[in-house]
């Protein structure tokens, strides 16, 4: 959820912000978990601008700051049901596989 807050088009976001001082082109946000449960790693990916490249260290700050933000503040409720909201959008619109096909495939395994 965290990653959904900072990389969402949302006003005032991470993302918003950086955009608006001409800092990013884009940003992604992901969470893997190479290590397992136990062991995950948090990752921000920005793709600078040419000010952005110049001033680096304002967009590090602005990542630690809207990291600080949600640490203190916590997420608001409306983007929990928000993501929930998509994820059932998604899951209720995905292709489906021909039910033949799939029963076809089955029986042949």
């Amino acid at each position: 959820l965290l990653a959904y807050a900072l990389s969402s088009g949302q006003k005032y976001n991470l993302y918003e912000k950086l955009k608006a001082e001409e800092l990013i082109d884009s940003l992604s946000v992901r969470l893997d978990d190479i290590g397992g449960k136990e062991h995950q790693f948090f990752q921000i990916s920005l793709d600078l601008t040419e000010k952005g490249v110049k001033e680096v260290q304002t967009a590090v700050l602005r990542c630690f700051e809207a990291l600080t933000t949600y640490r203190l503040g916590g997420l608001p409720t409306y983007l929990f049901q928000e993501k929930n909201t998509l994820s059932q959008l998604f899951y209720q619109y995905q292709s489906r596989q021909d039910a033949f096909q799939f029963a076809m495939n089955t029986g042949d395994g």
